[in-house]
Protein backbone atom coordinates (compact mmCIF):
# COMPACT_ATOMS: atom_id res chain seq x y z
CA UNK A 1 0.00 0.00 0.00
CA UNK A 2 2.85 2.63 0.71
CA UNK A 3 4.29 2.14 -2.94
CA UNK A 4 1.88 4.71 -4.64
CA UNK A 5 2.56 7.29 -1.97
CA UNK A 6 6.44 6.61 -2.62
CA UNK A 7 5.96 6.40 -6.62
CA UNK A 8 4.03 10.29 -6.02
CA UNK A 9 6.97 11.09 -3.51
CA UNK A 10 9.52 10.61 -6.69
CA UNK A 11 7.22 12.33 -9.31
CA UNK A 12 7.16 15.41 -7.14
CA UNK A 13 10.73 15.33 -6.90
CA UNK A 14 11.34 15.07 -10.30
CA UNK A 15 8.73 17.97 -11.63
CA UNK A 16 10.30 20.23 -8.96
CA UNK A 17 13.99 19.83 -9.92
CA UNK A 18 12.73 20.35 -13.33
CA UNK A 19 10.81 23.18 -12.69
CA UNK A 20 14.07 24.42 -10.68
CA UNK A 21 16.43 23.91 -13.32
CA UNK A 22 14.23 25.56 -15.93
CA UNK A 23 14.10 28.73 -13.60
CA UNK A 24 17.49 28.93 -12.58
CA UNK A 25 19.25 27.86 -16.34
CA UNK A 26 16.33 29.56 -18.47
CA UNK A 27 14.08 31.79 -17.35
CA UNK A 28 16.91 34.22 -15.70
CA UNK A 29 18.63 34.15 -19.39
CA UNK A 30 15.41 34.06 -21.45
CA UNK A 31 16.92 36.25 -24.68
CA UNK A 32 19.82 33.25 -25.16
CA UNK A 33 17.77 30.54 -24.37
CA UNK A 34 14.71 31.74 -26.70
CA UNK A 35 15.05 27.96 -28.00
CA UNK A 36 12.88 26.60 -24.74
CA UNK A 37 9.24 28.66 -25.02
CA UNK A 38 7.35 29.59 -27.47
CA UNK A 39 7.26 33.18 -27.54
CA UNK A 40 4.37 33.18 -30.34
CA UNK A 41 2.27 35.27 -28.52
CA UNK A 42 4.31 38.19 -28.40
CA UNK A 43 3.76 41.31 -30.57
CA UNK A 44 5.61 41.12 -33.77
CA UNK A 45 7.52 44.21 -32.72
CA UNK A 46 8.81 42.82 -29.28
CA UNK A 47 12.55 41.45 -29.65
CA UNK A 48 11.72 38.12 -28.25
CA UNK A 49 8.95 37.35 -30.48
CA UNK A 50 9.82 34.41 -32.82
CA UNK A 51 7.21 31.89 -34.34
CA UNK A 52 9.83 29.00 -34.46
CA UNK A 53 8.08 26.92 -31.47
CA UNK A 54 4.61 28.02 -32.14
CA UNK A 55 2.37 25.72 -30.19
CA UNK A 56 4.72 22.85 -29.72
CA UNK A 57 4.77 20.41 -26.88
CA UNK A 58 7.16 20.73 -24.14
CA UNK A 59 7.74 24.14 -24.41
CA UNK A 60 6.92 27.07 -21.94
CA UNK A 61 4.70 29.34 -23.05
CA UNK A 62 4.33 32.98 -21.09
CA UNK A 63 0.08 33.60 -20.25
CA UNK A 64 0.77 37.14 -19.69
CA UNK A 65 2.69 37.56 -23.40
CA UNK A 66 -0.04 39.82 -24.85
CA UNK A 67 -0.32 41.93 -21.74
CA UNK A 68 1.74 45.31 -20.66
CA UNK A 69 3.62 45.82 -17.95
CA UNK A 70 2.97 44.51 -14.79
CA UNK A 71 2.30 46.52 -11.90
CA UNK A 72 2.03 44.06 -9.07
CA UNK A 73 2.37 40.29 -8.35
CA UNK A 74 2.05 38.33 -5.91
CA UNK A 75 2.40 34.55 -5.41
CA UNK A 76 0.86 33.04 -2.39
CA UNK A 77 0.94 29.44 -3.33
CA UNK A 78 1.00 26.63 -5.35
CA UNK A 79 -1.01 27.93 -8.93
CA UNK A 80 -2.38 30.79 -6.57
CA UNK A 81 -0.61 33.88 -8.46
CA UNK A 82 -2.27 37.23 -8.58
CA UNK A 83 -0.96 39.81 -10.77
CA UNK A 84 -1.94 42.94 -12.06
CA UNK A 85 -1.38 44.90 -14.89
CA UNK A 86 -1.32 48.25 -16.81
CA UNK A 87 -4.34 49.12 -18.51
CA UNK A 88 -3.96 49.63 -22.58
CA UNK A 89 -5.12 52.67 -23.72
CA UNK A 90 -6.76 52.74 -26.95
CA UNK A 91 -7.21 54.98 -29.54
CA UNK A 92 -10.26 55.19 -31.82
Amino acid sequence: MNKPIFAGMVILDIAKTVVYEMHYDYILNMPEAVDHFDCSKYPESHTMYSAMNKKKLGKWKNETAKLDLFVNLLGSEQKCILYQVKTRKTTS
